[in-house]
């Protein structure tokens, strides 16, 4: 059971990740260890996802979570792909009158620095991206009873960092976590007339 210090001390986690999570969504990749490091060449907006979670008929928990993603290309052949997401739970009524009933769950800002090739034919370009060298992350979500993940750098790793991410399987490096969250070389097919592309699956590489 948590003590009234453990709930404060994972209340300001919670409050600083916030605070965080909302700057990595409204700033630029900037000069990040792996993209950033030239002239911005381009930026990329996906189309919208939601993913709907049930645990009925055992219980009557729903989740929706709802993602976004964005690449930015670097003239030194690197990009940074951002994936946020956010949830909710509860009843998720949204009425007729504009009334609605939800619960937030947090949000997440994901990070993935990498390197690209890229070719144009018919107004479609397609971005070849290498599986993620580093990536950084805002979160206020956590692994079992363990406090928030909060801020994660894999290039700027630290034993705590590892703890948070190891839950109760003990810490991990930075490159067990990275291992942990990549995904696979992969084709990203980009609609040049509106700049967008269909949103990405990133656990599963498509």
């Amino acid at each position: 059971m948590k003590t009234k210090k453990d709930k404060k001390r994972t209340k300001a986690m919670v409050l600083a990740t916030a605070i965080l999570t909302t700057g990595l969504l409204v700033t630029g990749c900037g000069s990040a260890t792996s993209g950033g490091a030239e002239s911005l060449e381009g930026y990329y907006q996906s189309t919208q996802n939601v993913d709907f979670l049930s645990a009925y008929p055992e219980y009557t928990f729903k989740q929706a979570t709802f993602g976004t993603e964005s690449i930015e290309v670097y003239s030194d052949g690197t990009y940074c792909l951002t994936n946020t997401t956010s949830s909710f739970s509860g009843d998720l009524l949204f009425n007729d009158d504009g009334t609605h009933s939800e619960v937030p769950r947090g949000d997440e800002s994901m990070r993935f620095y990498g390197t690209y090739e890229k070719t144009e034919d018919s107004g479609l370009l397609t971005l070849k991206l290498s599986a993620p060298t580093s990536v950084v992350v805002g979160s206020i979500y956590s692994v079992g009873d363990m406090e928030a993940l909060g801020y994660l750098n894999t290039q700027a790793w630290t034993d705590e960092m590892g703890s948070r991410v190891g839950g109760e399987s003990g810490s991990m490096t930075a490159e067990e976590y990275l291992e942990s969250v990549s995904y696979p070389e992969m084709d990203v097919i980009i609609d040049t007339s509106t700049g967008s592309f269909d949103y990405v699956n990133l656990s599963q590489g498509e």
